[in-house]
């Protein structure tokens, strides 16, 4: 991903690097050329009648959101993170020509990623003298569910408890971390990468304080439940990517999938590995499938199903391995 230069456009929002690498925010259009810019030759296209794009498995590509061009560009509509992998474009002559085929396949790598999340997570102490730690947690839900969150600011998060103490007037307080975040967007024509962060940061903001003033509401109200010193209310800001991806700082805190062969937990910076009898053939997945019963992979990131073979065969391939290990180590 380093090597790619970002180019930023509202609608056609690409990165483009060389020999036809592109990676997009979910949600944007993209237009990739069958010949890259730096192996165009004025011959080639000027002999070329037809164009053939297939996908990594040499399966014709075909989708309702996929326009194919005349001139050989693929056009993405609204693409998505399962778009990610390698599309490859063949130059075809008609065969009425006397022209040679062309022999050049151009392989394009396609990788659709999302904006980063914001997470609040808010920190307060609250009496305990009514009610149990499990029905505190009920209520603070419900407060956020129906209070403080809504579809344009936050959706609710966890809620546990840090710790509990006695307070000077020697009654138990506990401190609750509420969890609440926006996540990842897709791109929009009339908002850019940067204003999207903008909205869901001030979009959390508003939630805060919604949620200090409701605290504030129920402690100053005589049927009020929750009652929280507000003097310990304080908010950290975490950046979050959802589980199947990975944070990538470097690129503008954006959120890449994780590759075939690899998965990832929430708010990972790497993504890991597939374990051995493991195998993930798409993007963006959090884990990785088993092999069949009697089956097992030789080594870790298996790709797909295929690499899964009898633990009979891989004891063998095993023994085979050590043995030529031991031929040149000695």
């Amino acid at each position: 991903m380093s090597a790619l230069l970002f180019l930023c456009d509202v609608r056609f929002i690409q990165v483009i690097g060389k020999r036809g690498n592109y990676a997009v925010l979910r949600g944007s259009n993209l237009r990739m050329s069958c010949i890259p810019r730096e192996s165009d030759t004025r011959e080639e296209r000027d002999t070329v009648m037809t164009y053939t794009w297939t996908d990594d498995k040499d399966r014709e590509v075909v989708d309702a959101r996929f326009t194919k061009f005349e001139n050989g560009d693929l056009e993405i509509v609204n693409a998505h993170v399962s778009d990610s992998g390698i599309y490859k474009c063949k130059p075809e002559t008609s065969p009425s020509t006397s022209t040679a085929q062309p022999k050049n396949v151009y392989e394009h790598k396609l990788v659709v990623y999302e904006l980063s999340g914001h997470k609040f997570v808010t920190r307060v102490f609250i009496s305990m003298s009514m009610f149990s730690q499990e029905i505190m947690i009920t209520m603070l839900t419900d407060l956020l569910k129906t209070r403080v969150c809504n579809p344009e600011l936050c959706s609710p998060g966890n809620i546990k408890v840090e710790k509990c103490q006695l307070s000077e007037t020697k009654q138990e307080v506990c401190e609750f971390s509420i969890a609440y975040e926006a996540f990842g967007q897709m791109a929009e024509e009339q908002c850019t990468e940067a204003c999207i962060r903008a909205r869901m940061y001030d979009g959390l903001k508003k939630a805060e304080k919604i949620l200090q003033k409701e605290f504030l509401r129920l402690r100053e109200s005589p049927r009020g439940r929750i009652k929280a010193d507000l003097t310990t209310f304080e908010t950290h800001h975490l950046i979050t990517c959802r589980a199947g991806f990975h944070l990538v700082k470097s690129h503008y805190k954006r959120c890449f999938p994780c590759l075939p062969g690899y998965y990832s937990e929430a708010n990972s910076v790497e993504c890991q590995l597939c374990n051995i009898g493991y195998y993930q053939e798409k993007y963006g997945k959090h884990e990785c499938n088993k092999c069949e019963k009697g089956k097992t992979t030789d080594t870790m990131g298996a790709k797909n199903k295929g690499e899964c073979v009898s633990t009979d065969k891989v004891g063998i391939l095993g023994n085979i391995k050590q043995s030529l290990a031991a031929l040149f180590t000695g």
